[in-house]
């Protein structure tokens, strides 16, 4: 009886001290979010980007909170080989309460490679409330005061020296973006920013010169943060950043859930699908748009690329009629907008070709598969590569499927792969049967239509 007594105690302590530890931690949450929204409205610096904390993502870092930046604008950098590389994933708030106040600082990591980003870079930071740049080094997981930084990098033989620039201040250009398409604008201008006295306090000191962090300065400089928080951003691969670079600015919000969707499904996404049916991934980026196209005509565009490719961008528009898009479901949405990134594609290889860029998706789908199957192919051939592409548009929906726990059979998905092809020699040689399913399905999806008691299965987005 005793042991039941003392068991139920001691469950009871637990339950009370994990309650009590997830009060502190709601609290310090709500304090530094609190204490950011005060100093936004008392900042003495006008910004044209709008900063918005993903306070659920905040790292804790040997006593500062660093917290992930999403911006309103695409922000870029340039390394000192001229690559341009997108800083999205790179922006932090930094916040560190000294006494009843806390200090906040925008925090922009730029690596000196960005294929490696992990090996040397600066972390330049910005002053929330004057706006003061200061910036430090790092190399590996330690950081240095600019003078020191440069000392370790003239060291490193396989470093390009041309990525340290002077010992005092440096000059970095950036460019931000707004908009998309043909109403993309974009600002290019040089920063330059010096080191921090104050700031290099609290690092490594130019009289360390026993390794990487190692031991200290004989002023007792090693007693702040001298470890490279853990904000570095690993390296993203070609999908990731083609993913990452998708614009969905201007299109209608009831569809940018699906496409955030498309962007993230492990080897089953946008860019993905783009690689397996062309072998590459292209050197343009997407827009996702919305236009609207009225009458008769509307009726039967649900989605189309524009011919023309402007400030490296590819549009993909979808026809905001509600004629057309209100009885839409998401997985219809998601088959149109694989097809379409292909369909894109497509254009941007041939569009040096007047007669072929301006050709419809069907035919510029079939003179690909010629070309990629080979002069001396046949039909059969030509068939049988356009069905291994349905697969992976289908493969494509069936993750998505999974992600918004639909409970749909894959030949469900199989059948809505054939979205936009239907004209295609590959469909017409499916027998009868099969092809009024198809047909039935793709109605039941886009118009919410039924035929032959074929239902609705998607989510309608009340577009």
């Amino acid at each position: 009886m005793k042991w039941r007594v003392l068991k139920g105690l001691c469950m009871l302590l637990i339950v009370l001290s994990c309650k009590h530890t997830e009060i502190i931690e709601k609290s310090q949450g709500y304090e530094i979010s609190a204490a950011f929204e005060g100093q936004k409205k008392s900042t003495l610096v006008k910004r044209d980007i709008a900063y918005s904390p993903q306070w659920q993502n905040s790292i804790d870092f040997e006593g500062t909170t660093y917290v992930p930046l999403t911006t309103d604008k695409r922000i870029s950098s340039f390394t000192s080989d001229n690559i341009k590389y997108s800083l999205d994933g790179n922006i932090w708030l930094k916040g560190k309460r000294n006494s009843n106040e806390w200090k906040f600082s925008i925090v922009t990591v730029l690596p000196n490679d960005v294929d490696n980003n992990k090996e040397s870079g600066i972390l330049l930071s910005e002053d929330w409330k004057t706006g003061k740049l200061s910036y430090k080094g790092y190399i590996g997981d330690k950081l240095f005061s600019p003078k020191n930084y440069v000392l370790k990098m003239k060291s490193r033989a396989d470093i390009n020296l041309k990525a340290v620039g002077s010992v005092q201040c440096k000059m970095l250009l950036r460019e931000v973006c707004a908009g998309s398409g043909s109403d993309e604008r974009c600002n290019r201008w040089f920063v330059r920013v010096c080191e921090d006295a104050e700031e290099d306090g609290n690092i490594e000191t130019p009289n360390d010169e026993a390794g990487d962090g190692g031991g200290g300065s004989p002023g007792g400089g090693n007693s702040g943060d001298t470890n490279t928080p853990p904000i570095i951003p690993p390296k993203k691969n070609a999908v990731e950043t083609f993913n990452s670079e998708i614009d969905d600015t201007n299109l209608l919000d009831c569809m940018k859930g699906v496409l955030g969707a498309l962007k993230t499904l492990p080897g089953n996404t946008v860019a993905d699908i783009i690689k397996k049916f062309s072998g590459e991934l292209p050197g343009y980026r997407l827009s996702f748009e919305q236009k609207f196209i009225g009458g008769d005509a509307g009726l039967g565009q649900t989605a189309w690329v524009d011919n023309v490719i402007k400030n490296g961008y590819v549009t993909i528009n979808f026809n905001s009629n509600r004629d057309v898009i209100q009885n839409a479901t998401d997985v219809a949405v998601a088959a149109t907008m694989l097809h379409e990134s292909v369909h894109a594609y497509l254009y941007a290889y041939y569009k040096d070709d007047p007669t072929s860029a301006t050709a419809d998706y069907p035919e510029l789908f079939r003179k690909f598969i010629v070309k990629k199957s080979g002069i001396n192919s046949n039909t059969t051939q030509h068939n049988v590569m356009a069905k291994i592409f349905i697969d992976d548009i289908a493969a494509s929906l069936i993750e998505y499927g999974k992600v918004e726990g639909h409970n749909m059979d894959d030949s469900f998905y199989k059948d809505l792969a054939w979205k936009g092809l239907t004209e295609t020699d590959a469909f017409k040689s499916l027998n009868d049967i099969d092809k009024k399913r198809i047909i039935n399905t793709i109605y039941a999806e886009q118009y919410g239509v039924e035929r032959e008691s074929t239902k609705r299965k998607g989510n309608k987005l009340g577009c």
